[in-house]
């Protein structure tokens, strides 16, 4: 294999590296905003109705 066809199979590597690290940072900001979500939803959640006390 000459330098040059090194150097391209380097660069493939290096990109295809780049994009899973890109993949991987936007799964986490995709998590974290469905846990921000959840947490939305629940603090703007109707609070549950409690019968009154039997006197």
């Amino acid at each position: 294999m000459s330098d040059s066809e090194l150097q391209d199979q380097l660069m493939i590597l290096d990109k295809l590296t780049a994009h899973q690290a890109l993949n991987d940072e936007l799964q986490s900001l995709d998590d974290l905003l469905g846990e921000l979500q959840e947490e939305e939803a629940a603090a703007t959640a109707p609070a549950p109705l409690v019968p009154p006390e039997p006197t």
